[in-house]
This record gives structure tokens, sequence and C-alpha cells, in this order.
């Protein structure tokens, strides 16, 4: 798993088309809400089900082992760009029965304060406007190994626009969107210690373009995440994961050469197919496009969890490189996780912290 990371990361590295960032619309929907994902480079896809798998991989909720799970998670984002933007992320998931499993989840992103002029020259603070979303899962066991989810999302985006210090305006969009996802679980020995062996896929954010000014629509952040994770059991008080993610936006490449290329022009399911062969540059600045994470997670007696991690994006398409770190504590009905995220690039996400609880019980 960590040669397959290296091998990928080695070959988008020597690659140096034109910078070209695909922009997306209410970005805040790939932001990770968990410490425990994020605490492990962000590689979630596949690591065992807690009650956040609402955002990395919703089919994971029939394999949680307690009936009732809640989550709620918070996050001063963007620390080096100001000081008044926070994530909140609150999730909620039912085991039906040993098959089916429900969830409901939700986030709320403020963006933040800016001083602007009124009309009567008076100074004020606007807000820069707020994201909302609102989800509801339904997930299935299709055998002992695998599972399937679908996720239907709620999307209420507001946006503070800005003309000049006197001319300024308001927008509010609503749309929807769907995500589709898969789980397989198995597992093997290795000098009779038990390892497990997770597999997730998980199509996220798809649905319609959002517009905000009057004929610009913009494509929400469709998704395609890949992970597998490896969990041994080195005895019987000390577990090793290891996790690797792969992921791929949905979204048409933006072209400096042509301005009007991030506004959405294309249908939805055009769009999707279109990005995997939409590069100036052919298929070396598609393998650009691909983002990497890489996490471990330590486990003794189920009560203390150590982690780290770390995020690759390729220079020409956001350069978003960091390392992370996390700890948890288990007691019983309760879990405690903090992360910490130490950028290698000028990337907005660096001394960015995040703090989960989550409760299960029966």
């Amino acid at each position: 798993m960590v040669f397959l990371f290296f091998l990928i990361f080695v070959l988008l590295k020597h690659q140096n088309p034109q910078n070209r960032i695909i922009q997306t619309a209410v970005s805040i929907l790939r932001f990770s809400p968990d410490a425990r994902g994020s605490g492990m480079g962000n590689a979630g896809t596949a690591i065992s089900a807690d009650v956040n798998a609402t955002f990395w991989n919703p089919s994971k909720i029939v394999f949680l082992e307690n009936e009732w799970n809640f989550g709620l998670s918070y996050s001063p984002v963007f620390r080096k760009l100001t000081n008044d933007m926070s994530f909140c992320y609150f999730s909620v998931a039912k085991k039906l029965n040993e098959k089916q499993a429900i969830a409901i989840s939700s986030r709320y992103f403020e963006k933040g304060d800016i001083e602007l002029v009124s009309q009567q020259g008076n100074f004020q603070n606007k807000s820069m406007g707020n994201d909302f979303t609102l989800d509801a899962t339904f997930a299935q066991k299709v055998s002992e190994k695998l599972s399937v989810a679908g996720t239907f999302r709620y999307i209420r985006s507001n946006q503070l626009f800005i003309n000049s210090l006197t001319n300024y305006s308001n927008s509010t969009q609503q749309v929807g969107a769907v995500d589709v996802s898969l789980f397989y679980k198995t597992g093997f020995t290795i000098n009779e210690k038990q390892v497990d062996w997770n597999i997730g896929v998980h199509v996220s954010n798809i649905g319609s373009p959002i517009s905000y000014v009057a004929n610009v629509k913009e494509y929400l952040p469709a998704n395609l995440a890949i992970g597998t994770a490896l969990t041994h059991h080195l005895n019987q008080n000390n577990l090793f994961t290891l996790a690797f993610d792969v992921n791929k936006l949905l979204v048409p490449t933006s072209n400096p050469a042509n301005p009007s290329s991030p506004i959405a022009q294309k249908t939805v399911l055009s769009s999707i197919f279109s990005s995997f062969s939409d590069t100036p540059n052919g298929f070396r600045e598609e393998m650009q496009e691909l983002i990497l994470a890489l996490g471990a997670e330590y486990s003794y007696k189920n009560t203390l969890k150590i982690r780290s991690g770390y995020f690759h994006e390729n220079e020409n398409k956001g350069y978003n490189q960091y390392f992370t770190f996390g700890l948890g504590v288990e007691h019983k009905a309760l879990a405690l996780n903090t992360s910490f995220i130490k950028a290698t690039t000028n990337s907005p996400n660096d001394e960015t912290f995040q703090i989960s609880l989550i409760c299960a019980f029966n």
C-alpha cells in the first residue's frame, strides 16, 4: 500500500503542465468534518466504521457495533487567512437490524465577516455568507462482507458578492445532490495474526450546478474516492491500521485559454464522464488531478489512539500538501478525537485543528 502511494506520488511529481485549478461551488462539501479521518491524512474511505462514515463512506454504517451512534465535530477553519471562519458537523446513525441502517447528518460553514461601507457612508460588518447541508442515508448489506448505500443531500448556500466598498449583494441558492457508495470487508491471517482488509468506493455530490449570479452556473464538487485499509491485530491489546485513498474530482478542468470554462455548460452526467479526458495536456495532466491520502492509526486496548497521515495535491491543481497528526481516547460509550494539520506548502489548511465527540450505545 505504501509502495503504491509513493509510485503514484513519483509519477505525479515529474509532470509540469500549466497550472489549472479546478473551480467548484460550495467547496466546503469536500472538507473533512471529523478529527479521526483528518488525523489520518483524510484517508477515511475504507477505515473501520464510526458514525462519521456518513461523510467518508456512508455504506459503512451497517457495520457499526452499536445500535445508536451520535457524532459532533467542530473546527475553526482557514486560520492562516482569518480568525472568524468555523465549521460544524453533526451526525446520527441507527442500525435497524443486522443488514440495514439509516443516518442523518448536517454541516454548517460560517464564512466570516468583512467590513464594508453603507450607502450612508458608515462602516459596518457584513457576513460573507454561510453554507448548510442536511443529509439522509440508507445503507444495506448485500452479503456478510459487502454493503451499499445511497444518500440524498439538501444544500443551502449563501454568498456575499462585492462590487465595491459600497456596492454589494447577497445570493442564496438551494440545490439537491446524491451520493452512492459501497464497502467490502474481508480478512486473512499472517503468522497466525488476524488482518482485516477493507475496500471502499464513494461517489459524492452528484447534483445540478448552482447559480449565484444570473446566467452563470458552477459545478458542485462531485468526487470519486477509492480507498483501502489494512488493520493488523498485533496482539490482544495492539492494533495497527494503514489506509490509502485516491480522490478524483468529477468536474471539467478549467482552461485559462477559455475564460468561460469554469462555468457549467454541460449536463451533470456529461461533465462527470468528460472529467476523465478533458485536460489540454492529455493523460499526464489527468494523472495530476488525482489527490492522494495516506494515513496510519495505532490503537492500544481500543482506548488510546495515535494517528498520523499525509495529504498530497499536485502543485498545478491546488498545491494543498500537508502532514496530519491526531489523538483519540475512548471509554465505554464515549470517544474524543483531535487532529492538527501542518502544511508543507502555502495551504489555507495550515494549522487547522479539529475536535470530535462520538457517543455510541445500544
